[in-house]
This record gives structure tokens, sequence and C-alpha cells, in this order.
């Protein structure tokens, strides 16, 4: 059967592909500390389960314009779950992370001519 030869071939792809992105994110955090990873695409029932057995929440944004803007796709969110507990030691290692800012020449000159706009008011 076409459907499940399918399926069978790309079930480990999906998901690889998912968890490459999400390791990317633990690896390159965001500057605003958003860990949420937006995958466009229908998921197979057996990617979802192994990601939650994982600890994320894996929610399916019921939008219709989101999926009319993807190609009528569906969008899906992996989020740690909030069922996750830090022990106090996991707390104290978490506020010792150090902050990297990033800083962006866009968003410096964005910033500046801003700035220069005010000033003209």
């Amino acid at each position: 059967m076409l459907a499940k030869e399918l399926k069978i071939g790309n079930l480990k792809r999906q998901r690889e592909f998912i968890k490459k992105q999400l390791e990317y994110l633990r690896d390159h955090p965001r500057e605003d500390g958003n860990t949420t990873y937006r995958y466009t695409g229908y998921l197979f029932p057996e990617v979802i389960e192994y990601f939650k057995k994982e600890g994320f929440s894996v929610l399916r944004a019921n939008n219709d314009m989101l999926e009319t803007m993807n190609g009528g796709n569906p969008v899906n969110l992996f989020i740690p779950s909030m069922g996750i507990s830090l022990s106090e030691d996991e707390k104290e290692e978490a506020e010792k992370v150090e902050i990297i800012k990033v800083e962006s020449d866009a968003h410096q000159e964005l910033a500046e001519g801003l700035k220069r706009f005010i000033e003209t008011l």
C-alpha cells in the first residue's frame, strides 16, 4: 500500500528533522527566551507521541488564516510542557545561565533612525 510505504519512509525523517530544530533552539537560545518551535505540515501521531514523551506539549494552531497562509498546511507548536518541574538545584542552575545579548546592525540602525525621528518632532 503506497500510503503505508510513505509513512514508513518518512516517520523517522519527520521526527529527526523536528528533533534537530529543537536541539538547535536549545544550543542557540533566542534573546527573548521564547522556547516555542513552529512546524508547518501534517504530523504523524507517532511523532506527536514521541515528543510528548520527551516532555513537550504539541499544539495545533486552530487558525484558518494561518493555514491559508501556509498553503493549507496546519501549524504545530512544540512547547516545553508546563508540567516539567525543576529541582531547587536546577532552578539555581537556570538562574546562573549567562544571557547573551544579540546586537544586530539592523536593530541598531532602526533604533537610531527612530531616535532621530522623535528628536525632529
